[in-house]
């Protein structure tokens, strides 16, 4: 069961980061066969291993046990139904090391949405 859980995340948080299968395979040294295998669940995944996706993933290995196709339900007070936004947050939170690079992006952000507030105001 667990296996199948960790192999699910694995998937997703592969998918959300346009990874193929290939790709991921290379990253970690291993083959696309036993990528594949992990996740599909049909193979455990090594604590070494799983610890090498959690640094690529730029998440904890906590993330990969984690039952539910939406593992952040709720980011700073705000229910968040699309996980690759989810995703996408908790990747600009990680941003700790440079708060020059998270205030461009959150200006860039809030250009975007006043723009797209404001095209769609009429409608």
């Amino acid at each position: 069961m667990i296996d199948t859980v960790i192999g699910k995340n694995i998937t997703r948080m592969r998918q959300i980061r346009y990874l193929t299968v290939e790709n991921l395979a290379n990253l970690l040294d291993s083959t696309s066969q036993e990528i594949q295998h992990y996740e599909a669940g049909k193979k455990p995944m090594l604590p070494a291993l799983l610890k090498q996706c959690s640094e690529l993933f730029g998440c904890s290995i906590q993330d990969f046990f984690y039952d539910s196709e939406k593992p952040f339900e709720e980011a700073e007070g705000i229910r968040i139904e699309d996980y690759k936004l989810q995703y996408m947050i908790k990747d600009f939170l990680s941003i700790s090391d440079s708060p020059a690079m998270q205030e461009q992006i959150k200006n860039v952000v809030n250009v975007m949405v006043k723009t797209h507030l404001q095209q769609h105001a009429g409608v």
